[in-house]
């Protein structure tokens, strides 16, 4: 039996990465500074993993995230990996181009 080895990304996230924390910080924040409105849509760029906007679907059922990355591997893997979340949009682009979902 062989086993597989972890991805460097998943290493990546381990390392530098928080994502329910972080998700969290950037929802109350926005709270704090716009009179307690809370955001639907989150972007991510240069989303290697999509930890983050993964993350962030998971707030609410109404929350919403798209994670872009120039790197077609890693999106690609980050899109296997989140496959089952419906509204996270992982797209391979230049985060500059994309604007909506």
């Amino acid at each position: 039996m062989t086993r597989s080895r972890p991805h460097k990304l998943d290493f990546y996230r381990l390392a530098v990465q928080w994502p329910a924390a972080e998700a969290h910080f950037l929802l109350n924040t926005y709270a704090h500074y716009h009179s307690g409105a809370w955001p639907i849509w989150f972007k991510e760029d240069f989303a290697g993993t999509a930890a983050l906007a993964a993350a962030w679907t998971q707030l609410d059922e109404d929350q919403r995230a798209i994670a872009v990355d120039a790197h077609g591997p890693t999106v690609r893997r980050a899109q296997r990996v989140y496959r089952d979340i419906d509204r996270l949009n992982i797209v391979h682009g230049d985060v500059l181009d994309v604007r909506a979902p």
